[in-house]
């Protein structure tokens, strides 16, 4: 019998109730009282491929797997992963981008613990920052974060439209950081802290409201097509791709560009936050340089980046971390460009390969939260 669209509308009512209910539950010590039911690739991601339609971290996060394992395993030792479009696996599934290869590594070699990939489409280290303060609350006891010279971009508050959708839709969140003062984010977030005090903060509510809704339709679609696949088996996921691959650009558009889009990109320093929140909190830090396409074009190393500033950064991360005593891997010539569904997107081989370089340094981090845990239980 099809439903009637009161029916559908009282459906959508409730399931949005549920969000918003859940999304206002904080976590605590022994981890999560509850969560949602997984909407993203059974909550292996925080958003949908190929990019985000609902952007409230609170019932995102909830419908993570992360918040399930939480909840059902507090005392397994878990790995979150965060960062851009490229980290998030795109256009990959779940399975097959880093995350995923990772917990097949670690399955084999039979180590305890887990990773949960809570990477996110587009580069933008003060979106990275939210998402990890969030994340704090469900007890991560490492944090990996590769990095490129584009999570660096020099704008707040940010005019890109999924990024502004992103902090009007978690203004509290963004406000609850900015007051406890992340070292070396200050200046940005007090740009944001401006921008909500001029107009963002009645953002806010209705874009939470978008949010719930859209929350709501998708976990109706979630359902219908597990129904339909359980149905007909044969029926297969979409299939996602990128721009492609630029061979031919001219240099020196993407050097102006550079300029613009990355001035004194160093003066905010995502690290400096890492480095704060190790030492707040005793939770262990992984920074990796993410490999990126090298495909030059006279002084550039690829249609996004000149050759200069790409070396630069790799100075700088090295250094960076060394100075911090940040536990560092340099992965940023690791893949061919061929390797590549773009300048910065690994296709599946690439992922594989990047997992297998990193898997050692989880696997002992991972070990050690373990025997930490188990000597502080031990009476």
């Amino acid at each position: 019998m099809k439903r009637s669209a009161r029916q559908r509308r009282d459906f959508l009512a409730t399931a949005a109730l549920l969000l918003l209910v859940a999304a206002a539950a904080p976590a605590v010590a022994g981890g999560p009282s509850w969560c949602l039911p997984p909407l993203f690739e059974g909550g292996q991601r925080l958003h949908a491929m190929p990019a985000p339609t609902a952007f409230w971290l609170a019932p995102l996060l909830r419908q993570h797997e992360l918040c399930h394992a939480a909840r059902a395993r507090p005392d397994e030792p878990r790995a979150i992963l965060i960062g851009n479009s490229a980290v998030f696996g795109h256009p990959l599934p779940a399975a097959a981008a880093l995350g995923g290869r990772l917990n097949q590594l670690l399955a084999v070699h039979g180590v305890p613990g887990r990773v949960y990939n809570l990477g996110w489409v587009n580069a933008y280290e003060l979106r990275d920052a939210v998402i990890l303060n969030a994340a704090l609350d469900y007890q991560p006891d490492l944090i990996i974060y590769p990095l490129t010279l584009a999570d660096f971009q020099h704008g707040a508050p940010s005019l890109f439209e999924p990024i502004a959708a992103f902090f009007a839709s978690n203004d509290s969140a963004v406000r609850d950081l900015a007051r406890a003062r992340p070292a070396g984010l200050e200046e940005p977030f007090d740009r944001y802290e401006s921008a909500y005090a001029h107009g963002w903060r009645a953002q806010g509510y209705w874009a939470r409201l978008r949010d719930l809704g859209t929350l709501a339709r998708t976990a109706a679609q979630t359902n219908a097509t597990a129904l339909a696949r359980w149905a007909d088996p044969t029926l297969r996921p979409p299939v996602y791709g990128t721009t492609g691959r630029v061979k031919t650009y001219d240099c020196l558009e993407v050097t102006e560009r550079e300029e613009l889009t990355y001035r004194d990109w160093q003066s905010w320093n995502v690290l400096a936050y890492l480095d704060q929140l190790r030492a707040s909190s005793g939770v262990q830090v992984l920074v990796v340089n993410w490999p990126v396409a090298y495909e030059p074009v006279g002084a550039c190393f690829n249609a996004r980046h000149s050759a200069a500033a790409i070396e630069e950064f790799n100075r700088w991360l090295r250094a960076e971390c060394a100075a911090r005593n940040l536990p560092f891997v340099d992965l940023h010539d690791l893949l061919a460009a061929d390797q590549f569904f773009d300048s910065i997107h690994p296709i599946a081989e690439g992922h594989r390969r990047i997992a297998e370089q990193l898997a050692p340094a989880v696997e002992s981090a991972l070990r050690v939260r373990r025997a930490d845990a188990q000597r502080t239980s031990t009476p």
